[in-house]
């Protein structure tokens, strides 16, 4: 995002040298930005999934002995 914005701030500073950035980088940056959101939503909604389904509240295998010796 701050590459983004940075060609919008040249005219405040003399210093910063005068840039551009073409609409194909634009767009090349803004579907990797939507891709990283919606991947980060998707992990959120799939562990919070995990932690709240009715299988995750069963004991582990070395709280319950009768399973524990049944595995080989």
């Amino acid at each position: 995002m701050f590459v983004l914005q940075v060609p919008n701030y040249v005219g405040t500073r003399m210093t910063w040298p005068n840039r551009s950035i073409s609409l194909y980088e634009k767009i090349f940056m803004i579907i990797i930005i939507g891709c990283g959101i919606v991947g980060g939503c998707i992990s959120t909604y799939s562990a919070i999934v995990d932690i709240v389904e009715p299988e995750s509240f069963r004991p582990p295998c070395y709280v319950n002995i009768t399973a524990a010796s049944m595995v080989n």
